[in-house]
């Protein structure tokens, strides 16, 4: 009882953050993948029941599946139940029916995996350096032609196990330092760019432009000088406060050359709406109940002004999604109260890029703060999740008839919402922000 009423007060005081933007935009991090094809086959992480109840070493997330569309059994691409390891992150291939994803694995480590035609692959292995050991997929994603994959890893210190995790209320001083770091894999060659010096930069959401010449990506820095990246923000009795800002940074593949998009927000969720205007989402660093202070901003690569699209005063907006044409943009928005109460719901907004007069979707069959919304290539509907800390620890506060971990899709014609399954979704970002919420947690 007394680990799960420190999970309690850690999420009622950190809610806020961990859904909006702490570990760290997890909201931008999609619950599910679709893959290429007439069928649309859906692909998700499957959590294992004792998730948050035990430890990761007897199993988190068991099983990586594949469903079809409509709804019915899973076939898993990874079991590990079979295999021995966890899957932490996963993204699914553009053109061809492949699936990459990380495994981690006590006593073996990590590696990145390349699911296709029946066949495994190992793409890249880690760690990379003395200092770090076991690492989890925070956020995988593929460029547009498939030729590049661009992956961040929440890497451990290298002396920590998933053993560790039965030490819940030691896990701060063995958790520390934490490394956020992003890589670049040549699908072709196999060689590993990093994008990112973890030491000074927390790398850990990205977004390709439509021709894939250009990746942008969110990176948590040092702000006040302590010496730490804290991808949370410190909690009180009526505020949250980010010590460390994030920041937007678009990067050229063929140079390497990097544009700093700079601010005194904090800035998550990057996405492109065509191949030189990037949105993304920008928090005030102090939140509170009353004032969230969000917008949606612009930024214009040609002429590098930053224009300010939607504002909110006291509703969180995450989860930027364009739609394949890139005609519209579906995102999330939710009060506060969604986090603690089953009784109350996020909504999927839908708009055309200017992000004006946009159509409202209360997501009716989901408890807690939603993912970011995934379109179905046909562009008629939206699979909604809400996988996250935010959905995923509901089950903590009441019962709900909404279940906080499905998988629905929304009907963008007739606002129609249908469950396709109530298995238990697991966002590969959850184990990075709730390991950043408790390295920041003062003890």
């Amino acid at each position: 009882m007394r680990l799960k009423k420190r999970l309690l007060l850690t999420v009622a005081l950190a809610s806020i953050a961990l859904s909006a933007g702490g570990c760290v935009d997890m909201i931008a991090v999609p619950g599910v993948g679709i893959l290429p094809g007439d069928d649309h086959q859906v692909v998700f992480l499957e959590a294992n029941q004792v998730l948050m109840q035990e430890t990761l070493a007897q199993g988190g997330t068991d099983r990586l599946v594949t469903m079809e569309l409509t709804g019915g059994d899973g076939v898993a691409y990874y079991d590990g139940e079979s295999s021995g390891g966890i899957v932490t992150g996963f993204a699914v291939h553009p053109l061809e029916n492949a699936v990459a994803y990380v495994v981690t694995e006590d006593g073996v480590g990590t590696t990145l995996q390349l699911a296709k035609g029946g066949d495994i692959t190992e793409l890249a292995s880690f760690p990379l350096s003395e200092e770090r050991g076991l690492a989890f997929g925070l956020h995988l994603t593929f460029s547009p032609d498939g030729h590049y994959l661009a992956l961040a890893l929440l890497e451990l210190p290298a002396a920590f196990s998933l053993a560790d995790f039965e030490l819940i209320e030691e896990i701060q001083n063995i958790l520390n330092p934490l490394y956020y770091a992003g890589y670049l894999l040549d699908m072709t060659s196999l060689e590993l760019t990093p994008l990112n010096d973890p030491t000074t930069e927390a790398l850990t959401t990205f977004a390709w432009n439509p021709t894939g010449t250009h990746l942008a990506y969110t990176v948590y820095v040092d702000t006040d000088g302590s010496g730490q990246i804290l991808v949370s923000p410190f909690g009180s009795d009526d505020a949250l406060i980010y010590q460390d800002y994030s920041q937007i940074r678009i990067r050229e593949i063929a140079t390497g050359a990097i544009t700093p998009i700079h601010s005194e927000t904090v800035d998550i969720g990057p996405e492109f709406l065509s191949d030189d205007r990037l949105a993304y989402i920008a928090y005030a660093p102090e939140l509170t109940e009353e004032n969230t202070s969000a917008a949606i901003q612009l930024y214009d690569m040609a002429s590098a002004e930053i224009t300010t699209l939607r504002e909110e005063a006291d509703i969180f907006i995450g989860g930027l999604a364009v739609s394949p044409d890139y005609s519209r943009v579906a995102w999330v928005e939710y009060p506060l109260e969604v986090i603690s109460s089953a009784d109350l719901h996020g909504s999927v907004l839908l708009s055309d890029p200017t992000f004006g007069e946009p159509i409202r979707f209360e997501i009716t069959e989901l408890s807690g703060a939603l993912d970011v919304p995934v379109w179905i290539p046909d562009t008629n509907a939206v699979l909604v999740t809400a996988s996250s800390l935010g959905g995923a620890f509901m089950r903590f506060f009441e019962e709900s008839e909404a279940s906080p971990n499905a998988l629905v899709r929304l009907d963008l014609e007739t606002g129609e919402q249908t469950v396709l399954t109530e298995v238990n979704l697991f966002n590969s970002a959850v184990l990075s922000g709730w390991l950043g919420l408790f390295a920041a947690t003062p003890s």
